[in-house]
């Protein structure tokens, strides 16, 4: 990725405990991987800065409730806005620029914009 939040900064971000997959790999190779569990939820995301991917699976009640695989990832950035915490991501596919923005507190909000602006 061309820019990607630290290892903290994402953690923070997630909430929960975060797993680098590869011990022994440099930080910028490797696998991240956050993991969360609050009430009936559980998520948990995989950020390959090196691959350009981000994976986010979301559980509800034990049920998979979404299953994301990003790839061209270009960047991702955390934003804060009256207390509430956003991932936003650009993505760029064959040319195809798209951006995503990611909340996962107090619940999961996924929006996804095929344009480069969000109103």
């Amino acid at each position: 990725m061309k820019r990607c939040p630290e290892v903290d900064q994402l953690n923070g971000f997630f909430g929960g405990t975060h797993v680098q997959v590869y011990p022994d790999a440099p930080e910028e190779y490797n696998t991240h991987r956050f993991e969360r569990a609050a009430g009936n939820e559980r998520i948990v995301c995989e950020v390959l800065p090196a691959e350009y991917e981000l994976r986010f699976m979301w559980w509800v009640s034990g049920r998979l409730a979404l299953d994301l695989k990003l790839q061209g990832v270009q960047s991702l950035d955390i934003s804060r806005s009256a207390g509430d915490k956003t991932l936003i991501g650009n993505v760029d596919t064959d040319g195809l620029r798209q951006l995503f923005k990611l909340q996962v507190s107090p619940t999961v909000c996924l929006q996804w914009s095929s344009s480069s602006y969000f109103g």
